[in-house]
């Protein structure tokens, strides 16, 4: 699988997210990834990477009962669209 470039999704300076508006299908590879680059770290002597995942998007009604205009704090991963990162 090539590796998808997340740079384009990079947030500018003046936001609190790194990463904002990444699919929900690139989320695993990203997680490969970062795990990758963590333990490269920790095998240099750094520390890893500590970061937060939020996922976004419209939540539809499901079966639970929570309907579409639902804050996106509560934002489930089943129902997410797009995810964004954060510092931990």
């Amino acid at each position: 699988m090539a590796r998808v470039n997340f740079s384009k999704y990079a947030t500018d300076i003046t936001e609190v997210s790194i990463l904002k508006g990444v699919p929900i299908a690139y989320l695993a590879q990203y997680q490969r990834q970062l795990r990758e680059h963590n333990a490269l770290k920790l095998a240099l002597g750094g520390e890893a990477l500590k970061l937060r995942f939020r996922f976004r998007g419209p939540r539809r009604t499901n079966k639970a009962g929570r309907c579409s205009y639902a804050g996106q704090l509560t934002c489930l991963k089943a129902d997410a669209v797009t995810f964004s990162v954060y510092w931990r």
